[in-house]
């Protein structure tokens, strides 16, 4: 399957989570000092954004390719299938998995 996704998190939302047949890609929200019985993970995907992000990721099954593009400065990273790497992206910054493999951020 082919897919596009434009993720947006204005500020008060909670962090988001997307994965393709190639990728996983989470916004983070800021860890708030105020709930310290939720885990760490869960706690930075859950509490609310204390500012606005946006992110776009494009999936195209007959390349086996998807683009991750970080539209604006945010806690926004990817990683393969396996989270085997992770890579933390700034606006302005693509990173492409292709067949399993997370290139260089461009």
């Amino acid at each position: 399957m082919n897919g596009t996704a434009l993720i947006l998190s204005p500020p008060g939302s909670v962090g988001t989570k997307v994965e393709t047949p190639q990728s996983k890609m989470s916004i983070f929200a800021a860890y708030p000092l105020s709930y310290p019985s939720i885990t760490p993970e869960l706690t930075s995907l859950f509490s609310p954004v204390s500012k606005a992000s946006a992110a776009m990721v494009i999936h195209d099954s007959t390349t086996n390719k998807t683009r991750a593009f970080a539209l604006t400065d945010g806690e926004i990273s990817i990683s393969d299938q396996q989270d085997k790497k992770t890579v933390a992206l700034k606006g302005g910054q693509t990173v492409a998995v292709k067949n399993g493999v997370l290139g260089k951020v461009q």
